[in-house]
């Protein structure tokens, strides 16, 4: 699953002085088998390597995203499957 959400505005909304810190927040759950695959595909690559890997999975989350259909629209993008790479 991924969630892309405004979480400066979030916090706006409910009064907090720290909003300003914050910004677009991107958060992926990956469960079971797929986050084993990612964790054993991590262990593999070289640090240096490891943005392209992620950055990877997250235009693949992204370029099969919905938008939800129930709780939410507008505020996150999410997609319980994923159709390419190891995770």
């Amino acid at each position: 699953m991924l969630r892309v959400y405004d979480k400066r505005l979030e916090l706006e909304q409910k009064g907090r002085a720290e909003a300003k810190d914050y910004g677009v927040r991107w958060e992926l759950e990956i469960k079971k088998d797929r986050a084993q695959a990612c964790a054993n595909a991590l262990l593999t690559l070289e640090p240096d390597d490891w943005r392209e890997f992620l950055v990877g999975i997250l235009r693949s989350y992204v370029a099969s995203a919905r938008p939800p259909a129930t709780r939410n629209p507008g505020k996150s993008i999410g997609h319980r499957s994923w159709h390419g790479g190891p995770c």
